[in-house]
């Protein structure tokens, strides 16, 4: 559709088949096998994958709530971590916010922090009371994530990397606290 390249990776029975890239990645710059790039909503299932260590390691409970840690949150008493990972907080969607979306497009360099993203999300009430209902909330991580730095005494990057992505074998993917990917860039 309106992808301009692609890195496409064939595997059975644990061996790699085939590794091609396919288009350009800039314009005379083809696509290649090396190029890095955002895995884009990937990244919850590593954040959840950190909840779910957590509670194995009786760190949290999945139905800790959030007051816990953010007490200043909107019905803080009665959203759990649970309803964090599976998107039924209610919550809304800072992503969603017409104005947080023009000025990612005017500005796409801006480092949102966390305190920005807060602050556009719960500028609009909660979209249904905890636990009644789904809907897919970029919040719902970020506010998750601060929990889980809390909880881990240090950046949620370096958290992920220790807990997750390293014992996966995840040797070339990073959790960056910014929107920088490491060279070399593939542009699709």
């Amino acid at each position: 559709d309106h992808l301009r390249a692609v890195i496409v990776r064939v595997t059975k029975g644990g061996k790699i088949v085939s590794t091609k890239a396919y288009g350009t990645s800039m314009t005379g710059v083809p696509a290649t096998t090396d190029m890095r790039f955002r895995n884009g909503a990937v990244a919850f299932a590593y954040v959840s994958t950190l909840l779910l260590r957590y509670v194995d390691q009786g760190k949290v409970k999945l139905n800790d709530t959030v007051d816990e840690w953010l007490p200043g949150l909107p019905n803080s008493d009665q959203v759990t971590l649970k309803m964090l990972a599976n998107q039924t907080s209610g919550y809304p969607d800072y992503e969603q916010d017409p104005a947080w979306q023009l000025a990612f497009v005017e500005n796409p360099f801006h480092e949102w922090t966390y305190r920005e993203r807060r602050k556009v999300a719960f500028a609009k009430p909660v979209l249904f009371p905890p636990g009644s209902n789904w809907s897919y909330s970029h919040t719902n991580f970020m506010v998750l994530g601060k929990i889980l730095a809390k909880v881990g005494g240090k950046p949620l990057s370096t958290l992920i990397k220790r807990e997750v992505l390293e014992p996966m074998g995840l040797r070339a993917t990073v959790a960056n606290q910014t929107g920088q990917i490491p060279e070399p860039v593939l542009h699709a």
